[in-house]
C-alpha cells in the first residue's frame, strides 16, 4: 500500500492566505489614512487659501478708497504679495490632489491584485479539498507460501522451531523405545 502526506501543501496555503489577507488589511488601512492625510491638507490648504482671498478684498476695497499715493504703494505691494500667496496655494492644492489621485489609484490597484491573489489562494483551497476527497493510492498482493508466512509471523525463526520439535519428538519416541 501506498499514501501521500499532503499537510505541507496545505500549511503553505493557508500562510499564502493569511499573508495575503494581512496585506490586504494593511493597505486598506493606508488607504484610509492617505485620504484623511489628504482631507486635512486640503482643508488646510482651504482654510489659508479662503484668509488670503478674504485679505485680498479688503486690500482692493482699502485700494479703490485710497488717493494717498504712499499708501497706494504700500496697499498695491501687499495686494501683489497676497496674490502670489493665493497662486502658490492654489498651486500647492493642485499638486496635493494630484499627488493623492496618483497614489489612491496605486493603491486601489494593489488592492484588486491582493483581492485576486486570495481568489486564486481560494481556488488552490478548492482544488486541494477536491484532491482530498479523491486520494489516489494502490495496494498489491502477491502469493506468500505456508513457509514464508511462518517466517514473517514468527518471532523465532521457523527452522528453529522445526529443529526444537524434532528433537523433543526423537527425545519422545526413544523414551518409548519406538527408537533407539
Amino acid at each position: 500500500s501506498s499514501s501521500q502526506n499532503l499537510l505541507g501543501q496545505k500549511q503553505s496555503i493557508e500562510e499564502q492566505k493569511e499573508t495575503a489577507t494581512t496585506s490586504l488589511a494593511e493597505v486598506k488601512s493606508s488607504q484610509i489614512n492617505l485620504t484623511a492625510q489628504h482631507t486635512q491638507r486640503v482643508n488646510a490648504i482651504q482654510k489659508e487659501l479662503t484668509s488670503i482671498q478674504n485679505q485680498l478684498i479688503v486690500v482692493r476695497a482699502t485700494i479703490s478708497n485710497t488717493s494717498d499715493s504712499d499708501a497706494l504703494n504700500a496697499l498695491r505691494v501687499q495686494e501683489y504679495t497676497l496674490s502670489q500667496g493665493e497662486i502658490s496655494l492654489k498651486q500647492g492644492l493642485n499638486k496635493e490632489n494630484s499627488n493623492y489621485a496618483i497614489n489612491i489609484e496605486s493603491l486601489k490597484n494593489e488592492i484588486d491584485l491582493l483581492n485576486a491573489q486570495i481568489e486564486n489562494i481560494k481556488k488552490q483551497d478548492s482544488d486541494f479539498a477536491d484532491n482530498i476527497e479523491t486520494v489516489s493510492g494502490y495496494i498489491s498482493i502477491s502469493w506468500i507460501s505456508y513457509w514464508n508466512m511462518a517466517k514473517i509471523l514468527s518471532p523465532i525463526h521457523p527452522g528453529i522451531i522445526v529443529a526444537v520439535l524434532v528433537l523433543l519428538a526423537w527425545r519422545y519416541l526413544s523414551r518409548k523405545n519406538y527408537l533407539p
